[in-house]
């Protein structure tokens, strides 16, 4: 227990380091939330290409792992995988445990990853959800992943409030469905704009395709300009 202890503390003396450094850049920042064992790392793998210490235990992951993710061919933006929930955590380990949840409280946007194949998985998604008020993380904006479909035995599929899919990390077209639902969840925090750029201005395009969500952009040759529209932060 005692070791536990002094793996976290020393986890957040180690991630505050680099999210003042992420929050200086104004790097959207993305967190991964959920019970033990419901998928978080696996989609962290998929995801981003990393390869992150999946493993069937608890607390498997105690230094969340933070990488970049790109989405809509170039907006960059930060995940990082947190340490599972469990019900009844130990009264020594409570405080600890929250500390390693600060990544998520820093976070623009929450993903839920849920165990939809698991019996209890409301209890669990509701378990969750709790620490997320407890926390005072309730007003950060949620995404919900029911994951591993491919074990689901039940006939209904699994709702929330939330913008959701069901869905499966093995399956390469849920990938696409996992991204589209950042996407848009991404797009609601972002304002509309448009742009107008000379072909010349390469370094420009490519930084706006960087940092805000490109929707569109059309080369007119007659003004030898890009005519952008978009959401930005």
């Amino acid at each position: 227990m005692n070791e536990i202890k002094r793996k976290l503390a020393e986890v957040e003396a180690h991630r505050e380091r680099y999210r003042n450094q992420r929050e200086q850049n104004r790097v959207f920042q993305v967190a991964l939330i959920g019970y033990t064992n419901a998928g978080k790392s696996s989609w962290f793998n998929t995801l981003t290409a990393a390869d992150t210490y999946e493993q069937d235990l608890l607390f498997a992951t105690l230094d969340p792992k933070s990488r970049q993710l790109k989405i809509n061919d170039g907006f960059e933006m930060v995940i990082s995988d947190t340490v599972g929930f469990i019900q009844k955590l130990p009264t020594t380990l409570i405080e600890a445990f929250k500390s390693t949840l600060e990544e998520a409280r820093q976070a623009d946007l929450l993903i839920h990853v849920v165990d939809a194949s698991h019996a209890e998985y409301k209890i669990q998604y509701d378990t969750v959800n709790e620490i997320v008020q407890e926390l005072d993380m309730q007003d950060i904006p949620q995404v919900v992943i029911f994951n591993k479909k491919d074990l689901f035995t039940g006939t209904t599929t699994p709702v929330t409030q939330y913008p959701s899919v069901f869905v499966s990390s093995k399956n390469e077209a849920d990938i696409e469905k996992v991204k589209n639902l950042l996407f848009q969840a991404i797009q609601k925090q972002f304002d509309f704009y448009t742009a107008q750029l000379p072909s010349s201005a390469a370094d420009q395009l490519y930084h706006l395709k960087q940092h805000t969500l490109v929707t569109k952009l059309d080369y007119d040759e007659a003004t030898d300009q890009y005519h952008i529209e978009g959401y930005q932060k």
